[in-house]
């Protein structure tokens, strides 16, 4: 009789070693699977992985009569699902004995945590980010993996195939033999270089090393934006991959190009194959796997590299960096004696990092696939917000009752509508609807001149004020997402917010300038830039998309950064301005809480706000 598949989730130490340990004896004599380091493994799946920030993360083992028999990680990370406008749960580090009932019950159990947590699909094997091993093999069994890459047994794929699954994208990994005089394309790369202002750095040091590293994964996540499922690296998560990889790199496997000023713009990472080196240690470094390691790190005694990333920044794709790059290292690799290079998996679809190496001789080493899955979902039927509304008002008072599903039509539409009326008074200056428009317009038009991705994360740091309030308008009419910062945010938490949510710049009061002195990778602009002619709303706006981060109140613990959606947001101003049977008729509005909290926000939709400075005396909306 055939034993029943338990699934329990991983509870404590000793289960997480054995979900890090089970693929050692699933493995354990098959010579192409290569394993992962074993610290490095604990320091993912730990509760100190950087990335648990934005991801939930839920380890499960399958057992048979009390026996370990497979392993799978549920992943949901709130920023891809954010950016890529799905509710996905990922499924990684998946292993199984050959049996499709353990599969299944590791996939059905993936399945239900998402469910849960409003998942409508499944798809993997992918990390908590695009540095963590993704892509089931599907092609290449034959050929030993990359130590940074995921070997599977042939029925994985099979498996996964007849419980629904299908091809969401494929990633290639190609070979190629180092030639012995170097192509005639290379013979331009000087005038490129001074037709561009570019050029190779050479490190020489540690430090060196170190700087370019930190600088090459910020060029990673502007170069890496567009591609599958990748979200942006915190600065968090970079010095964590700079202190993990960065000493083991040897420079001349290594190409940095810098521009006229020195910043870095492309880079390429190799380093020596040493794939038996890691399965003869079995993924220790300690006490003795270093016996094995150390002779393959050196590219004296190993005559194949692996292409661990290319980057180039998208403004310099086309100017011949790539090609400045391999010749740097086409030369290192013949006075080294390297012959052959395993590039890093590609994504067929990517079409530029493909064309690099029409130029050379490359065959196919082996193909990963990331899978994908519909979930059936018993979501709630709910009632639109005209619907509800429509149910408790009078048909007339319905009717003259505006909706709009963005911001941008809502801020279009009182510019128009209310144009000669008084919309916001400081106690000083009063502005109508349409000069109100106006400057959002303007305030719209700066925003876009910084050439921000749309989408990104801009945060506003002030006290209540009309910068605030424009600028609030502003990025959320444009495509952007504001988050307003309480004005009682200490330098530390002014930090920490703009790493933890992602923060692409940020605009400033003058007095709080001095506590964003030490922010890194964000752009920092006084809270009163404006253009001097507007621009038009964002046309291309999904309702659906978010607009806003709002602080919770922190009653339940440390205040957490909330997602709203531009029909959230809209939705909820109905409430600003109803009562049961009637649409409220107030024509002056104090905002008296901070403009950071999700009900101070909703008070200035569809009534604009006037904010009280020395006095509390309202103004004319």
């Amino acid at each position: 009789m055939k034993p029943k598949t338990t699934i329990v989730p991983v509870s404590d130490k000793g289960m997480l070693k054995e979900f890090i340990e089970f693929p050692l004896e699933l493995y354990k004599n098959c010579d192409k699977w290569v394993p992962a380091f074993e610290d490095d493994e604990y320091k993912v799946l730990g509760k100190d992985n950087p990335s648990l920030a934005f991801c939930e993360r839920e380890l499960f083992l399958a057992r048979q009569d009390g026996k370990t028999v497979g392993r799978v990680a549920a992943i949901i990370n709130k920023k891809a699902n954010e950016k890529w406008k799905e509710n996905a749960v990922r499924f990684g580090w998946i292993d199984f004995i050959e049996d499709i009932d353990v599969c299944q019950a590791l996939i059905e159990a993936v399945a239900a945590w998402g469910t849960e947590r409003g998942a409508e699909k499944i798809k993997g094997p992918l990390g908590f980010t695009d540095m963590d091993r993704e892509g089931l093999l599907i092609e290449g069994f034959e050929n030993e993996s990359p130590f940074t890459v995921i070997y599977n047994y042939p029925y994985y794929p099979e498996y996964l195939e007849r419980l629904g699954f299908t091809k969401d994208v494929d990633w290639t990994q190609r070979v190629m033999d180092i030639p012995e005089t170097l192509p005639s394309m290379f013979k331009f790369t000087d005038r490129i270089a001074e037709r561009f202002g570019i050029r190779i750095y050479r490190a020489t040091s540690l430090r060196q090393m170190a700087r370019r590293g930190r600088e090459m994964f910020h060029v990673l996540n502007e170069a890496f934006a567009g591609l599958y499922e990748y979200t942006r690296l915190s600065q968090e998560q970079i010095d964590g991959y700079v202190k993990q990889y960065v000493p083991v790199l040897d420079k001349d496997l290594v190409a940095f190009v810098v521009n006229e000023k020195d910043e870095l713009i492309g880079f390429t990472v190799t380093m020596p194959h040493i794939s038996a080196a890691v399965r003869k240690a079995k993924g220790h470094i300690f006490p003795f796997g270093w016996i094995y390691l150390l002779p393959a790190l050196s590219p004296k005694r190993n005559d194949t590299t692996e292409a661990l990333l290319i980057g180039i920044l998208p403004e310099y794709q086309a100017k011949g960096a790539a090609l400045l790059m391999f010749r740097y290292l086409m030369e290192n690799y013949q006075r080294l004696g390297i012959k052959h290079m395993l590039m890093n998996p590609q994504l067929e679809e990517n079409h530029k990092v493909q064309s690099l190496w029409d130029n050379f001789d490359t065959r196919l080493y082996q193909r990963r696939r990331s899978y994908v899955k519909e979930l059936k979902t018993n979501k709630p039927q709910f009632m639109t917000s005209q619907e509800y509304f429509q149910n408790l008002l009078p048909k007339e008072e319905f009717e003259r009752l505006p909706y709009f599903p963005t911001m941008g039509q809502f801020v279009d539409w009182f510019t128009k509508e209310y144009a000669s009326l008084p919309a916001l008074s400081d106690q000083t200056n009063t502005l109508t609807y349409k000069e109100f428009g106006e400057r959002i317009a303007r305030r719209r038009a700066f925003i876009e001149s910084l050439g921000l991705p749309k989408g990104s994360h801009i945060a506003v740091f002030d006290r209540n004020s009309q910068d605030a309030i424009e600028l609030y308008y502003a990025i959320t009419s444009a495509g952007y997402v504001v988050m307003n910062f309480p004005a009682s945010l200490p330098e530390q938490a002014v930090i920490g917010c703009c790493m933890k949510f992602d923060i692409a710049a940020i605009f400033v009061r003058e007095e709080f300038m001095p506590l964003t002195a030490h922010i890194q990778g964000t752009k920092v602009l006084p809270a009163a830039s404006i253009a001097e002619e507007g621009a038009p709303v964002a046309a291309d706006i999904d309702p659906e998309s978010p607009a806003a981060i709002f602080f919770t109140g922190g009653t339940t613990g440390a205040p957490k950064g909330a997602v709203l959606s531009h029909r959230a947001l809209m939705r909820g101003s109905y409430n600003a301005i109803f009562k049961p049977g009637k649409v409220i008729g107030v024509h002056r509005y104090i905002a008296l809480l901070p403009l950071s909290h999700v009900f101070g926000a909703h008070r200035r939709h569809h009534r604009a706000a006037s904010i009280p400075a020395t006095s509390s005396s309202p103004a004319r909306t």
